[in-house]
């Protein structure tokens, strides 16, 4: 099954704070038009990564999502994201649509989508089902069967990766002394 695309004439709202979704009057979840439709996103994923399974465009939008919030503190799509079995999926994007034209994304937008298809793009539908379902956001939401939150995906994805995090050992005097004689030339098992 490929799942096709498009920009849909529907209302979106930005978040007005992430501890505090209000309602507005126009039916949506949040105040202001949010910067995409989850159509768009799909669409630019499958434009980057032709080809793909529909489970594994829910997962990249998903992290498109995700680090979207984490880098610019708001939502990019208004639309539930719910934890299956299989990892995240988006009811949404279960209907069917037209592929759209080009990129409808706004530059930010694009450069999320960028990161998320060069980081995640070559894992086979296994890995990405593997990853997404080890992490909070997914496991609270599937055990409270409830919707992924906005907020823990916010939280997840903007706390440093353990990868990023200063090396502990960098604070103990005997482990930088050790660490600089090795990287000073002329001493003891410095690589030539």
């Amino acid at each position: 099954m490929v799942i096709a695309v498009s920009r849909q004439p529907e209302r979106v709202y930005e978040i007005s704070g992430l501890d505090n979704p209000c309602r507005s009057s126009t039916g949506g979840r949040y105040g202001r038009p949010m910067t995409a439709t989850v159509h768009d996103v799909a669409a630019a994923v499958t434009r980057r990564l032709p080809g793909l399974p529909p489970e594994d465009i829910h997962r990249l939008v998903y992290y498109t999502q995700g680090h979207y919030l984490a880098e610019y503190d708001k939502p990019l799509f208004d639309a539930d994201m719910i934890a299956t079995d299989d990892g995240p999926h988006i009811p949404a994007l279960d209907e069917a649509h037209q592929p759209a034209g080009g990129d409808t994304l706004p530059e930010a937008a694009a450069a999320v989508v960028d990161h998320v298809t060069w980081r995640y793009g070559a894992l086979d539908s296994r890995q990405l089902r593997h990853l997404t379902r080890q992490e909070s956001p997914w496991v609270n939401a599937h055990r409270d069967n409830r919707p992924i939150d906005h907020a823990e995906l916010h939280a997840f994805f903007a706390a440093p990766s353990p990868a990023s995090l200063p090396d502990p050992r960098l604070t103990d005097p005997a482990f930088r002394a050790a660490l600089a004689a090795q990287l000073t030339p002329g001493t003891v098992g410095h690589d030539r």
